[in-house]
């Protein structure tokens, strides 16, 4: 099966198209009946050849636009029929726009009411729109109700979609959703073409579908291998609350409000001042921040949701402005929860033009990864060598705050990442294991001790060390120092020693149990270059306890 979804400006015989290619009313509805014209969303089919084209066809009035994008979900290709007296009108370019930024390639344009001309049709202005368009492929024909052949027609559509080329991850947005007498609960929508039919999660609530049938038009199926519009029979009493907008998937999926997403292409001058609308598949919501910010090799759009959605990457997405109407498009990256994560972001993106993905995010999408890095896959998440080992690095000299605060909450506040990556990550470092939430290092390692013996002679052995260039050393060595706590990084320019540690402590023995800084200056006779570091790290440790912003302190041991 092929799915096709019309397009075009209200009135500009998208329904008649329809009629005419299937013979089947579109239009169900008594108000769309009683108004001439589509509201909700309209299904039907046709074969020709044992080819059978399904359509869906969609709203073209602006009052109905949240309908007609949700038409479009999964569709291999569209219909777009444009009036031939009329022309090109608004809700033309608007469906034109959604169709070009959800890159939907596939476009089968309907000259209509050819037959209401005096002169031969004028298909140059059309032509002239799409020659920059050139990654849409496409075609112009000719219609009119009352002298165009129906085979002819039928074949055309069928020759023009021969090969499905919309790619959408797994999935079934779902956009109708009723009850049948004798039958139940029945939910509709178009399944993208590798989707696995025994294997349904409702993405919302990460539940398996209990599924009673599924139909494609008229007949049950069990497995499908292309697009295909699906009715699924729910068994009785479940998810009785499924609806438009619902996601089914065939894995367990991620809800969140913080979408990280890739933009298609540019910008193009996107206005985004005023209310924003997302579109993904066949649900939306307005957006409550926006941001679209370059990071590495891509340009990224930052989208901040009311409510959580749930998402899976390469998902594509459709983003309007409702003041200028202006429209973008993308594919999601990842959605997170992580408040820590975004601040994190949003610091970076003040510092620097163009965002370090792997230092904002750690563990990245594939859609996100570098051409130029080599990569470790950590269930289906990535994380380059280099990286890898600066995080190997900080987990080490860090391992008893870690252990303070709990590996899961470290992890997610500070390098967010969540509970089901963890231990395969962990996995990947030497010398570490988990055991109740807890790090623990293997101390069968025996240190190199003339490494941190010449370590020490650079930074020299008093508490005003000098800035040493730890990758000269063993990289090895350096780690099991780290790790077995000879060394410790107190912050990015100094490097100390166990015996510094030991030094800082008895000074801190000497000073009352409530102190300030210049009482840790004097007693230590440090600057304030190396005292405010210094403190900061016996925080770190749990020694010592800020209480208030003048950097008073108080003694833990």
């Amino acid at each position: 099966m092929t799915v096709l979804a019309t397009a075009g400006h209200v009135d500009h015989g998208k329904s008649t198209f329809v009629n005419f290619l299937t013979g089947q009313e579109t239009d169900r509805l008594k108000e769309e009946k009683i108004r001439g014209l589509t509201i909700n969303l309209g299904y039907t089919y046709y074969e020709f050849k044992n080819k059978k084209i399904s359509i869906v066809d969609v709203p073209g009035h602006v009052d109905y636009f949240k309908n007609t994008i949700a038409g479009f979900a999964n569709v291999d290709g569209i219909i777009f029929c444009i009036d031939s007296v009329q022309g090109w009108s608004r809700q033309s370019e608007e469906h034109f726009q959604a169709i070009r930024n959800l890159q939907i390639n596939n476009i089968f344009f309907v000259l209509t009411k050819t037959d209401l001309l005096d002169s031969p049709v004028d298909k140059g202005f059309l032509e002239k729109k799409l020659i920059s368009e050139k990654v849409i492929n496409y075609t112009i024909e000719e219609f009119s109700y009352k002298t165009s052949d129906l085979d002819l027609f039928q074949e055309k559509i069928v020759d023009f979609f021969k090969s499905d080329s919309f790619e959408n991850p797994n999935s079934l947005w779902i956009d109708r959703s009723f009850t049948k007498d004798g039958i139940g609960k029945v939910i509709t929508g178009t399944a993208s073409m590798d989707f696995d039919l025994e294997n349904m999660f409702l993405a919302r609530t990460n539940k398996l579908l209990e599924v009673k049938e599924i139909r494609n038009t008229e007949d049950k199926v069990k497995n499908i291998t292309s697009t295909s519009r699906i009715a699924i029979s729910l068994k009785k009493g479940t998810q009785d609350d499924i609806s438009r907008g619902d996601l089914l998937t065939n894995k367990v999926v991620s809800s969140g409000k913080y979408i990280f997403a890739i933009l298609n292409g540019n910008d193009n001058g996107f206005k985004k001042k005023g209310s924003n609308r997302l579109f993904v598949g066949t649900t939306n919501q307005i957006v409550k921040r926006l941001e679209i910010i370059n990071a590495s090799e891509k340009i990224l759009i930052y989208i901040e949701l009311p409510n959580k959605l749930p998402m899976l990457e390469n998902q594509k997405i459709l983003i309007q402005n409702m003041v200028s109407n202006d429209f973008i498009g993308g594919k999601i990256a990842f959605v997170s929860n992580n408040n820590n994560l975004v601040k994190t972001f949003f610091r970076q993106v003040r510092k620097t033009e163009s965002v370090d993905v792997e230092k904002a995010f750690t563990l990245l999408s594939e859609n996100l990864k570098e051409n130029f890095k080599d990569y470790i896959n950590i269930s289906n998440k990535y994380i380059s060598k280099d990286y890898l080992e600066f995080m190997t690095q900080k987990i080490m000299e860090n391992i008893k705050t870690i252990n303070s605060v709990g590996v899961k909450n470290y992890f997610h506040d500070e390098l967010f990442i969540e509970d089901n990556y963890i231990d395969e990550l962990i996995d990947k470092i030497d010398g570490l294991n988990i055991i109740n939430d807890q790090l623990f290092v293997n101390k069968e390692t025996v240190v190199d001790l003339e490494v941190y013996q010449n370590v020490i002679k650079e930074i020299s052995t008093n508490l005003s060390v000098k800035r040493v260039d730890i990758n000269k050393f063993n990289k090895e060595s350096i780690k099991e120092l780290f790790m077995n706590e000879y060394l410790y990084r107190v912050d990015k320019n100094i490097i100390i020693g166990k015996e510094h540690k030991s030094e800082l402590v008895e000074i801190l023995q000497k000073l009352p149990d409530i102190f300030d800084v210049s009482e840790f200056k004097e007693a230590s006779n440090l600057s304030r270059k190396y005292a405010i570091p210094y403190l900061e790290f016996l925080d770190k440790c749990l020694y010592t306890s800020k209480i208030n912003s003048l950097g008073k302190r108080k003694k833990l041991v």
